[in-house]
């Protein structure tokens, strides 16, 4: 009995070393955003419209399953992206559009991150539905992921 007890003690204990090296060299966890402030000043950002394709794409905001850029998504839930830059000056510039944003960036952000402010009013089945975009963006989005999706919707004209 005091033999089979050792040995057990002893695997115990040789596991304990091989855990505690493998944790030592697992670096710092990943630390999920903190909210980001709205509004960005995306001008001090500055936003790179390569990376915003890519996190438009990217599953973990997924923008693409929802919206249609031609060449580059098909999504049929919510407003066709693919001219959105001349979409919001054509808005802007007929009153249609009763959100606070005087520019096609600050829509855009606005539009990410406050996406009930103004409802677009074409979707793929008819009229835009209130409540469909996820309301949590400004909660893991950096200020850069903002920015470089905004880079990136602005060339979409």
């Amino acid at each position: 009995m005091g033999w089979a007890r050792g040995w057990r003690l002893g695997v115990f204990l040789a596991s304990l070393v091989i855990v505690s090296a493998a944790c030592k060299s697992v670096e710092a966890p990943i630390t999920v955003p903190t909210t980001t402030t709205v509004p960005v000043d995306l001008d001090a950002v500055g936003g790179d419209a390569t990376a915003g394709e890519e996190l438009f794409t990217a599953p973990l905001v997924a923008c693409f399953a929802c919206h249609t850029i031609e060449g580059i998504a098909q999504g049929q839930i919510g407003p066709n992206l693919t001219a959105i830059g001349a979409d919001v000056e054509a808005r802007l510039a007929d009153g249609s559009y009763t959100g606070s944003a005087t520019d096609v960036p600050s829509y855009l952000q606005e539009a990410i991150f406050d996406p009930n402010a103004f409802i677009a009013p074409k979707c793929p089945t008819g009229p835009c539905p209130s409540g469909v975009m996820p309301q949590t963006f400004a909660e893991s989005l950096t200020s850069q992921d903002l920015a470089d999706l905004v880079a990136f919707l602005s060339d979409e004209s």
